[in-house]
């Protein structure tokens, strides 16, 4: 179902059950009767395959009829399974810092006051993160079949703008989602919401089975259209609980701050820290006592009044799961009181934090909270900074292996225009060097002379840049000078061969020494190996070498899961070279009985050896 046709039909329920959620809830409830019964269908088909494989294998001895029979009994089984499977979806269970009843006795008091209220309702835990706002989270122990555990979760920016009534509020009505049986069906719904969507993800991703997969493709639109509407109604009907537990005046209150403050934060406070984030300047340690001060800080009247209609303008999107600010105020019904109101400032410690949370259990809060964004955002720098290592990377070899296409098609001539471009990105490339000073060199310009020297420093180019080297030498007449390249090719040549002998085996009499990769390139070694299924643990090291030291042996042991093809074996032997780009020469070995010795001596010799294990 296209975007513009999921929107049509969000419309066309939300106008055709309004004032009549019960009718919606009763069809919702239906849909996912109907999503339940095509999962047990596809179990129940799976398992009729099954036993009959089992008993044509009784009744019909043949051997050919025993294979027919064994693979219908396989698909039935892989078809149970896969969609067992799917239904074990795991929620996380949300983090932060617990709110223990001893610590905080008052809060927990206004929570069994609203909860009585509400028929009874508690939480199995009540957390604290630092979000500006509050949510009830109920996982699933048992993916769709439900099982719930409820956690209140509520964020220090959100009690630290609020004042208690206005909290009170907003706390009642995260607990009106769970009074009265049709309130706590419209939060199952919620919930089985986002455990069908994981659900249907998991089939239109596998393609195990196409038929099911097409039924859930029709099944998710027509249930999530009806579950969002139903949950944008189950909204408005919980703001009706909190205004009658606590008041009309203090939820719109805290509507409109929460508005207007989230606008200011947005704008004034994470947009500036995004841009320091994205520009590497250092970052603030106490980003929560900033956030806590951008919070608490009377807000200009004027620009409160420009926020609050940005707020009230925006319109309640297809996907959205809650109704806008301006529905939400409407149907709250204030007496003689504009939509536009703005709320009173609150005194600098009158907020609920101040009333609620001891002063050393805030302090201690701002820094864990604040610890954790500082790690948070080192992470993501460090990510995107493997990404632009590896992209950087993969645009050196992209670069380079087109070069080295075209040269044999256009000639040196062409491509000098992308050699430079290369070399102003790794000036130590050792192939665009030598093909620069070749050029160069076809031109009689001096310059080749350096170009050609700096590519000798490679051992596997070093031959031909001599060989140039030494024609542009005779070329001017220079005797001396070209015979010294060729003293200086001979040497070489002499040296590689004794090197290519000393790469060509490995033995558990050899010194190993550990890799010098970094962060970025053995992400991409772990990536590759992940790709492969048949790798299950792989080690790393680097063996001692007398010749050519700077051309260093790069040493892979695999262990395999299961064996490989010739043809396979070669193309991730190729993919593990590919890694280095000509930089060190690689040996990849298998850990099995020939070669266990060597395999024990570098773990011996190296304990972090192992690089990649599969979980």
């Amino acid at each position: 179902m296209s975007q513009d046709s999921f929107q049509s039909l969000v419309n066309r329920l939300e106008s055709a059950w309004s004032g009549r959620p019960e009718g919606l809830l009763r069809q919702t409830v239906a849909w996912v009767t109907l999503g339940y019964l095509a999962l047990a269908f596809s179990v129940l088909a799976g398992f009729v395959l099954l036993v009959t494989g089992v008993v044509i294998a009784v009744l019909y001895q043949s051997l050919a009829v025993t294979l027919l029979a064994g693979l219908i009994s396989l698909a039935g089984l892989a078809l149970a399974v896969f969609v067992l499977g799917c239904l074990w979806v795991r929620f996380e269970p949300p983090e932060g810092l617990v709110l223990e009843e001893r610590d905080h006795p008052e809060l927990h008091r206004l929570l069994c006051e609203l909860g009585d209220l509400a028929g009874g309702v508690r939480f199995h835990r009540v957390m604290l993160d630092a979000e500006m706002n509050a949510s009830v989270v109920q996982n699933p122990r048992l993916g769709v079949f439900g099982w719930y555990r409820a956690h209140l979760v509520i964020g220090l920016p959100l009690m630290e703008a609020l004042s208690l009534d206005e909290l009170k509020a907003v706390l009642a009505h995260e607990i009106g989602h769970l009074t009265r049986a049709d309130g706590k069906t419209c939060a199952w719904l919620h919930r089985t919401r986002e455990t069908w969507e994981r659900v249907v993800d998991r089939f239109s991703r596998n393609g195990f089975c196409p038929v099911i997969g097409d039924f859930f493709q029709w099944f998710w639109p027509r249930f999530n259209s009806r579950a969002l509407v139903l949950s944008r109604f189950s909204e408005l009907a919980a703001d009706q609980f909190a205004a009658q537990a606590v008041s009309p005046q203090a939820l719109a209150s805290g509507l409109r701050r929460l508005a207007i403050l989230g606008k200011r934060v947005e704008y004034e406070f994470w947009e500036p820290l995004d841009r320091a984030v994205d520009e590497g300047i250092d970052l603030p340690a106490d980003v929560m006592d900033r956030l806590s001060e951008a919070v608490r800080r009377p807000v200009d009247p004027d620009q409160a009044a420009a926020w609050l209609a940005e707020a009230m303008a925006v319109r309640t999107g297809s996907t959205d799961s809650h109704p806008g600010l301006a529905p939400r105020l409407a149907a709250l019904v204030l007496p003689a009181v504009p939509d536009d109101e703005l709320p009173l400032d609150l005194p600098g410690d009158m907020s609920s934090a101040d009333h609620l949370l001891t002063p050393p259990f805030l302090e201690h809060a701002r820094r864990h909270f604040s610890r954790m964004w500082l790690e948070e955002v080192r992470e993501c720098r460090a990510r995107q900074a493997r990404l632009q290592d590896l992209e950087h990377a993969a645009g050196i070899r992209k670069a380079w292996d087109r070069i080295a296409a075209l040269v044999r098609l256009d000639g040196l001539e062409k491509v000098q225009p992308e050699v430079m471009a290369l070399l102003e990105r790794q000036p130590a490339h050792s192939g665009a060097l030598y093909l620069r000073g070749s050029h160069l060199a076809e031109k009689c310009d001096p310059q080749a002379c350096e170009f050609l020297e700096r590519a000798t420093s490679d051992p596997t180019i070093a031959s031909r840049a001599f060989e140039t080297l030494e024609r542009l030498h005779t070329s001017h007449g220079r005797e001396k000078e070209a015979a010294l390249i060729k003293e200086r090719a001979l040497q070489h040549d002499l040296e590689l061969r004794a090197a290519l002998v000393e790469r060509s085996r490995i033995s558990n009499g050899d010194s190993f020494f550990p890799h010098d990769l970094c962060d970025t390139d053995l992400h991409a070694l772990r990536e590759l190996l992940n790709d492969e299924p048949s790798v299950a643990r792989a080690w790393l090291a680097a063996k001692e070498v007398r010749h050519f030291p700077r051309w260093p042996l790069v040493v892979i042991g695999l262990e395999l899961s299961y064996s490989l093809s010739a043809n396979a074996r070669r193309a991730l032997d190729t993919q593990l070279m590919h890694l280095w780009s000509g930089e060190a020469y690689v040996m990849v070995f298998l850990a099995d009985e020939g070669m266990k010795p060597v395999l024990r001596t570098l773990r011996r010799t190296i304990p972090d050896a192992e690089v990649y294990r599969r979980k």
